[in-house]
């Protein structure tokens, strides 16, 4: 998450929840260590869905109850086979 944010690549996603500005700030520390360790865990809260496959239910239904229309979940990239098959044994059925 965080090297998504600082290269820029979530700025769409960080507009709604209001905190472009104060990522565009730490950014121009260029400090990765500094960038890493200065992002808030609220910021990955609003942003990610992360913990046990009851963990991922609630988030997934806080998202749904603030009106998203669909909730995009995307595994790690070190561990993509099996996080697909967690997400489709706990969330599929």
């Amino acid at each position: 998450m965080a090297p998504a944010m600082a290269s820029g690549k979530l700025d769409a996603q960080l507009v709604p929840i209001g905190i472009l500005p104060q990522v565009q700030e730490l950014r121009k520390s260029e400090d990765h260590e500094y960038f890493m360790a200065s992002i808030p865990d609220a910021w990955i809260e609003e942003l990610a869905i992360a913990g046990t496959p009851e963990d991922w239910a609630v988030a997934v239904e806080r998202f749904v109850e603030a009106g998203a229309n669909s909730v995009v979940l995307v595994p790690l990239s070190d561990r993509v086979p099996e996080e697909l098959e967690l997400f489709a044994r706990h969330l599929l059925g």
